[in-house]
């Protein structure tokens, strides 16, 4: 896993402890330990919003193990408990970026007994949004990113000798996009895509172009087989950083594409056209 530097901002004391890291793969034992924890969901503080969405989802999808919703003074507490697994927001960057850009990352954790963010094991990560939480575009997806992190925990815990941590593992699922509905916004697409008819000739199963508010919809009320585009940039109208795109089915929480590009003027923030012949030729043209 690429080397990041973490930021985990203490809900209460409003100041940021920075934390330097290497994504540490967890070992076969730790993920089957993770079964016999109950994970600590640690609120953000910084938007209540989000910690509402947060809250919600995890009563209504979290099955894994069971949980509890805490403060970060808690999480202070109990960060080198092993009979507690953590999911919490950072505030990360990464390393070798000149720019250094900040994203939030949504991640599923293991004590370590440093108690150091940077030693505990990652069973399971997603970026979520921007550096800005408060207001952000995305917290309406938080339930459904939820479900992507339990859905990679899930995997880990069924194959352990397999996981690896990566996010393009996702890609091994791009041929089950068959018989699902991709609902996406023409904001998302690159220019020259937005439209039904030039988007059809690349992208071969069932969509929809949709408004933005239609999308919210589609992701807070996901019916079966509905996936949705999932954009995360520094900012809306970033013009350097980096830009994720996921394919994530809002009903299960199964990730389907995932595919990171730095962002510049011919690749703006968006679901390019190289992302749809990829998925589309898909696993011929490996990415």
């Amino acid at each position: 896993m690429k080397r990041i530097i973490a930021v985990f901002t203490i809900a209460l004391a409003m100041l940021p402890a920075t934390l330097c890291a290497q994504g540490t793969v967890p070992s076969q034992q730790q993920i089957a330990n993770f079964a016999k924890t109950t994970t600590l969901v640690v609120l953000d503080g910084r938007d209540m919003a989000f910690d509402a969405m947060l809250s919600e989802a995890v009563k209504k999808n979290w099955t894994l193990t069971p949980f509890e919703l805490i403060s970060s003074e808690r999480f202070e507490q109990e960060k080198t408990n092993t009979n507690y697994s953590f999911l919490l927001l950072t505030q990360t960057t990464f390393d070798k970026d000149k720019i250094e850009t900040t994203y939030n990352f949504f991640n599923l954790v293991l004590a370590h007994p440093t108690g150091d963010i940077s030693e505990m094991p990652v069973l399971a990560h997603m970026p979520f949004s921007g550096a800005r939480l408060t207001s952000s575009n995305n917290i309406y997806k938080t339930g459904a990113v939820l479900k992507a992190i339990q859905c990679q925990a899930r995997k880990a815990t069924i194959a352990p000798d397999k996981y690896t941590g990566k996010l393009s593992t996702a890609n091994n699922y791009i041929k089950e996009l068959k018989g699902k509905t991709l609902i996406v916004s023409a904001s998302q697409l690159q220019e020259g895509i937005g439209t039904e008819e030039a988007f059809g000739k690349l992208y071969k199963n069932t969509f929809k172009i949709v408004s933005n508010e239609e999308l919210e919809q589609a992701v807070l009320n996901p019916e079966s087989k509905t996936v949705f585009l999932h954009l995360v940039a520094p900012e809306e109208e970033a013009a350097q950083g980096r830009c994720y795109k996921m394919l994530i089915d809002a009903y299960s929480g199964e990730v389907h594409y995932s595919k990171m590009h730095r962002i510049s003027a011919t690749k703006p923030c968006n679901l390019l056209k190289s992302d749809l012949r990829k998925i589309r030729w898909a696993p011929f043209h490996w990415l």
